[in-house]
């Protein structure tokens, strides 16, 4: 029986994602409270979580991971710039920073070796053993993914439809891994651009093909589903943004290190990132979203730091939502200057009315709020 997702799967979702939060919660006290070892130890115990959902093989563990790490790398960016620190607690930092190099060539192979299994295992319902120990097609195939084998809630065009399925399937379920196989070299070539990876779309068909293409879809539409629930390439694609986007943070981390150790040679931030191109590994001075070098200016009290994201366009450091817009800024802020301290008279209410037609209402309630603490 093929498992679903969060309800059955082996896997202790909700409470790991409540452990991540518990720990959460203790990093951000003790960097309120000024126990530095403490909150360290915190951070330290999100990035080993968020490294063992990644050592899984579905990419919901991965998609789990980020929320985790990112949250712990924040902190430790925090802690960076505002605590004091001996040479000694800036390398056991770095000890357990995640690898700024990209292993997506490896994690997407390892995924899709399991989506194999997937498709093969989703397929295989199709067969039974008769009474005479014979494999046959199976009577009552469940036309959805989730649906129990249930005879007394199917309809007659579910009875009906298998039939035009299984005139597509192979008589023995062994040669369900060729088709196997034949899905995951496609979706290898596929990867191989990864992690930005084009989403498909999805076109009319062309006068007069819509009858043959109804009748090639109802046909074959339980290998199609297969393959969608196993090789989707567009949900691929969506995984491959996140894994970018994680890996700018992961790099943008290591940076905010490597300014760290500048500073604390020479008194100073750096007035470039090629200063600090001999505390960082090479790779982190690469933005792995936009494939461009990370922004970086120095300000009056310090520094700001951000990839230009996926869009490529440099919209200083910002992501949020823009009402004005009707869409998003998407850039990745790594670290932002202190905000100034609040004015002692509230701004006027015109003011007020127009930056909620620029950034919306959600906006206003955070205005002047510091947005360096975790």
């Amino acid at each position: 029986m093929f498992l679903r997702h969060d309800d059955i799967w082996p896997v202790p979702y909700q409470k790991l994602s409540y452990g991540a939060y518990l720990l959460t919660l203790a990093g951000n006290r003790h960097l309120g409270e000024g126990h530095l070892q403490e909150a360290l130890a915190a951070c330290f115990s999100l990035l080993r979580h968020a490294d063992h959902l990644r050592q899984q093989t579905f990419i919901l563990d991965f998609q789990c991971s980020y929320g985790a790490e990112e949250t712990a790398l924040g902190m430790i960016r925090y802690v960076l710039v505002h605590n004091e620190l001996t040479p000694d607690e800036i390398n056991r930092i770095a000890q357990h920073l995640p690898d700024a190099e990209s292993t997506w060539q490896r994690d997407a192979q390892r995924l899709i070796d399991f989506e194999e299994y997937r498709f093969v295992n989703f397929l295989a319902r199709a067969y039974e053993i008769n009474e005479h120990s014979k494999i046959r097609f199976t009577r009552s195939l469940p036309i959805r993914v989730d649906e129990e084998e249930d005879d007394t809630e199917s309809t007659w065009q579910e009875r009906f439809c298998p039939l035009g399925y299984l005139l597509t399937m192979p008589l023995d379920p062994q040669d369900l891994w060729p088709l196997a196989r034949d899905e995951l070299s496609e979706m290898r070539r596929f990867l191989e651009a990864g992690p930005l990876l084009p989403r498909e779309r999805h076109t009319l068909d062309p006068p007069g093909m819509f009858s043959a293409t109804v009748i090639r879809g109802r046909c074959n539409a339980f290998r199609f589903r297969a393959r969608d629930l196993a090789f989707h390439k567009n949900a691929y694609a969506r995984w491959g943004e996140r894994y970018a986007e994680n890996l700018t943070h992961r790099r943008g981390t290591w940076l905010v290190l490597g300014l760290r150790r500048y500073r604390d040679e020479h008194s100073t931030w750096p007035p470039s990132l090629d200063q600090i191109a001999e505390y960082v590994p090479p790779e982190a001075l690469l933005d792995p979203t936009s494939g461009e070098r990370f922004v970086y200016r120095l300000d009056e009290d310090g520094f700001t730091l951000y990839g230009t994201g996926i869009n490529r366009v440099d919209e200083g450091g910002r992501w949020d939502g823009v009402k004005a817009l009707d869409g998003y800024e998407e850039d990745i802020p790594i670290w932002s200057p202190q905000a100034p301290t609040p004015p002692s008279t509230v701004p006027d209410k015109e003011m007020l009315k127009q930056l909620a037609e620029i950034y919306g209402d959600r906006f206003i309630t955070h205005l002047q709020e510091d947005g360096n603490n975790p």
